[in-house]
């Protein structure tokens, strides 16, 4: 996403094709959905996106998502801001509630295996709580936070993904534009206490939002394309072999007419 030609890249093919792909699971709400933050460090302007996953859902379960925010009004915001050369990131967290309310479930996207122990496991469920249930991000939607904006709806201004990284081992919970990342689940075993740990699991699949605003959940970096664009990709090719041959048919005719 170095430049505003790149959300508009192939748009309209795939805006069209994604059209009624699904995300398997409904809205639960700002506290218990997976959210996706994108920031422009540049320009210090941000975007939020609730894609419907629930967290309770997500757990111990396979999910394919794949979701185009091309026309979501908000990220059209978002990318107007955008200059060529900008810094930009994104991340994904969620959390099915805060430390002290019963048995918090945690994911958070991290460029290698987060490291916790003690409470540190029941810090990120805290801060990622706090962040859902403050942001003024209306639920199962999006909101573009411009550079005066106030940080407290910010993921990296409000300080929530600071917090986070710092109870991750200093581990990095963002990517860079196009560049897959690691998603992890934090289960705390002895809730709001000052014992116990934590497990982190690393979910069998990547997060990956390309640079024309496609944010996907799958195992492997290469995009599988939905059915209907697959569909037209071959039709174009089945169109373009006939038209070879036909070519070539006529240049028989010629030679043999010489």
């Amino acid at each position: 996403m170095s430049s505003k030609t790149g959300l508009r890249l192939l748009t309209g093919a795939v805006a069209l094709s994604l059209a009624g792909v699904a995300a398997a699971n409904t809205n639960a709400g700002s506290t218990g959905t997976i959210f996706l933050n994108i920031v422009d460090t540049t320009q210090n302007t941000s975007f939020m996106f609730d894609t419907g996953i629930s967290v309770a859902s997500l757990n111990g379960s396979t999910l394919t998502y794949s979701q185009s925010l091309a026309s979501n009004a908000n990220y059209q915001a978002f990318e107007a801001t955008v200059e060529a050369g900008d810094s930009i990131d994104y991340s994904v967290v969620g959390a099915n509630g805060t430390a002290n309310s019963g048995n918090p479930l945690s994911y958070v996207t991290a460029v290698a295996q987060p490291t916790s122990n003690g409470t540190q496991g029941n810090n990120v469920a805290t801060f990622i709580g706090n962040f859902l249930t403050s942001i003024a991000n209306p639920s199962g939607g999006s909101t573009f936070n411009s550079s005066s904006a106030p940080a407290a709806n910010d993921w990296a201004r409000g300080g929530y993904e600071a917090s986070v990284v710092t109870n991750l081992g200093s581990i990095s919970d963002n990517s860079q534009i196009g560049t897959p990342i690691g998603f992890y689940s934090i289960a705390v075993s002895n809730p709001g206490g000052t014992h116990g740990g934590s497990t982190i699991t690393a979910e069998s699949f990547d997060w990956d939002l390309t640079s024309a605003g496609l944010l996907t959940y799958n195992s492997s970096s290469s995009v599988p394309l939905p059915a209907p664009l697959l569909l037209l990709l071959s039709g174009l090719g089945l169109t373009g072999l006939l038209s070879r041959r036909a070519a070539g048919a006529r240049g028989q005719v010629v030679g043999a007419a010489a």
